[in-house]
């Protein structure tokens, strides 16, 4: 039996990276997918994929910012599916002005704050009444390693992660009645859509010449050798999603290729 047979699954930020990902990985083990994002193109083009292979997905247009737009996503999702199972608070955005406290903009603080810590709460609020019914209710929150560790020029991006951490672990304590599990990712530096378009305007603030020189120097911060992909992130939250991790709740898993170990000197055999 396949790990996800009849679970409906949310997804928000499911057009790219690893919401995407997962949505395919969900897809081919039985999951019935429901994708949320702003990206209508790439949303799209996720559930495409998953029918292709033979799997059931849909797509609906929300921005995880407005209650109004999640409210009336959920109410979608209950007309056609009557329950949630699993809901993968994945939307986030960057700071993609990337500065100093001084340095950034009200709008940015914003819209960042909002998206990745409010649409998080929206989200779970909302869908939380609808996940009572499941017997194996599971929600994972999508953070970042720069939760747990700050780097330089974008603060409000490691406070927002940082808020995702301890908000996983306030729903976990409250949510246990109703049989949901609440855990939380924390992947390093992964080559996905987003972190591309955040070193492609802002590597030369960091004092690179390309923004190759700034993937290298990422690089060599991770002492496994290689970079994370949106794959690597999937699988573990496949993990948390199913019943493999029946006993884990409040947990938060860092899935950074070493990266928050501190600095490794290795000489690799190549």
């Amino acid at each position: 039996m396949k790990k996800m047979e009849d679970n409906i699954a949310i997804i928000t930020g499911g057009a790219s990276g690893f919401g995407r990902e997962t949505a395919l990985l969900f897809a081919k083990e039985g999951a019935k997918v429901v994708i949320w994002d702003i990206n209508i193109k790439g949303g799209e083009e996720t559930v495409n994929l998953i029918k292709k292979e033979g799997g059931k997905a849909d797509f609906c247009k929300v921005d995880v910012r407005f209650s109004d737009e999640v409210k009336t996503a959920v109410t979608k999702v209950e007309k056609l599916y009557k329950k949630v199972d699993i809901l993968v608070n994945n939307a986030g955005v960057h700071q993609f002005a990337a500065g100093t406290v001084v340095e950034t903009k009200v709008e940015e603080y914003d819209k960042v704050m909002d998206t990745n810590v409010k649409g998080t709460f929206l989200s779970a609020k909302y869908l939380i009444p609808l996940m009572k019914a499941s017997k194996n209710g599971s929600i994972i929150n999508v953070a970042s390693a720069w939760g747990q560790i700050a780097s330089n020029k974008v603060p409000i991006y490691c406070a927002s992660k940082a808020a995702v951490i301890h908000l996983t672990r306030a729903m976990a304590l409250d949510h246990t009645v109703d049989n949901i599990r609440v855990n939380c990712i924390c992947p390093g530096t992964c080559r996905t859509p987003l972190v591309e378009k955040m070193i492609n305007l802002n590597y030369s603030k960091y004092g690179f010449d390309t923004p190759e020189n700034m993937w290298e120097n990422r690089l060599s911060a991770h002492p496994l050798g290689r970079l994370g992909t949106s794959i690597d992130v999937a699988k573990l939250t496949l993990f948390l999603a199913s019943g493999d991790s029946s006993w884990m709740t409040g947990s938060i898993i860092v899935i950074d290729g070493g990266y928050s170990l501190g600095k490794a000197f290795v000489k690799r055999n190549i």
